[in-house]
């Protein structure tokens, strides 16, 4: 799997770093997830998509809304729901 940088925001003063994360699977298809990460602490959330631009647009949700690590989890699961 891997991961490009994507972005960052700050939340209470630290910094917040958000990547997009491919696998490549079977038949050279691209999964596309998420990851969040802030000293030290990490979250990710892979094979969301196979479309980069709906996990872009996610992204850049997550980064706008300074979502934590801690959080991540959470907001995926209602990202999935939509």
């Amino acid at each position: 799997m891997r991961r490009l940088y994507y972005g960052s925001a700050e939340c209470n003063g630290k910094q917040i770093r958000y990547s997009l994360t491919v696998a490549v699977m079977e038949g050279d298809i691209e999964f596309y997830g998420v990851a969040a990460e802030m000293e030290g602490e990490e979250a990710a959330a892979g094979d969301l998509t196979v479309s980069r631009c709906r996990a872009e647009a996610f992204l850049e949700r997550l980064r706008r809304g300074t979502v934590p690590p801690s959080a991540l989890r959470d907001v995926v699961e209602d990202w999935i729901e939509e």
